[in-house]
């Protein structure tokens, strides 16, 4: 009787997922992005957020019929994905938000092991694990994601495979509850962390370590001085 008042859904249930493309210049690879998405999930719940890119960004996703947010000045990655992720959440039928960064690093076809381990109810919060191997992985990524996972999972008692990746998907109150105040990357650290500390259920799937060539918009000494910040103020009561 109750399996029939409250079916449980099937494993590739895509209703009510919602995707945010943080994009700056990636005029070159959004379209391509785009196009694997479409496969996948109807074209309004593919959100482009165009974070004051100079090129043709925007126009890419608005060809294709998705859904095109638009900052009119570069702000950020994590201003970005707050913009994405606050519109996703502002729709009735969001049962989740992933995030996919523009720059084809993130393998479509993954995102299906994304939406069924959340189906199955287990996790608020999924992140995409990628092989840390040389030659795969550039060295400098290698030590940053080592260390600062290793200093999250030490932090927050969870053990943090991939504190770096942008390929997340996200429960709509873990969204809601946490913000991101960090404009740069680090907010993706943030949101990690805050949801750690807070007790969210926080799961890992393998996908490829794929790197295409594409410029890097990191700034390390910003980076990791913002990555400092929110591990020491992290002791403090705010960051629960």
């Amino acid at each position: 009787m109750s399996s029939s008042i409250h079916p449980k859904r099937p494993p590739f249930d895509t209703e009510g997922i919602y995707v945010v493309i943080p994009a700056f210049c990636a005029e070159r690879t959004v379209g391509q992005l785009i196009e694997e998405l479409q496969s996948i999930l109807p074209k309004r719940r593919i959100l482009l957020v165009d974070d004051g890119s100079p090129d043709a960004t925007g126009s890419v996703g608005k060809r294709r019929g998705v859904t095109v947010l638009s900052h009119p000045a570069n702000r950020g990655k994590g201003a970005a994905l707050a913009t994405g992720v606050q519109y996703a959440l502002d729709r009735e039928d969001c049962r989740a938000v992933i995030t996919v960064d523009a720059d084809l690093q993130h393998e479509v076809g993954c995102l299906m092991k994304f939406i069924r381990l959340f189906n199955a109810g287990t996790a608020d919060v999924i992140v995409g694990r990628r092989r840390r191997a040389p030659g795969v992985m550039p060295a400098i990524r290698i030590l940053a994601n080592s260390v600062t996972s290793f200093l999250l999972s030490i932090r927050s008692g969870v053990s943090i495979r991939d504190s770096q990746c942008g390929f997340r998907l996200i429960s709509p109150p873990v969204a809601a509850s946490i913000p991101m105040t960090y404009s740069g990357a680090q907010a993706e650290t943030e949101l990690l962390l805050r949801a750690a500390l807070r007790g969210s259920r926080i799961a890992f799937v393998p996908i490829p370590t794929l790197y295409n060539g594409e410029p890097s918009y990191i700034h390390p000494i910003q980076d990791i001085a913002d990555f400092l910040k929110i591990y020491v103020t992290s002791f403090f009561d705010f960051l629960r």
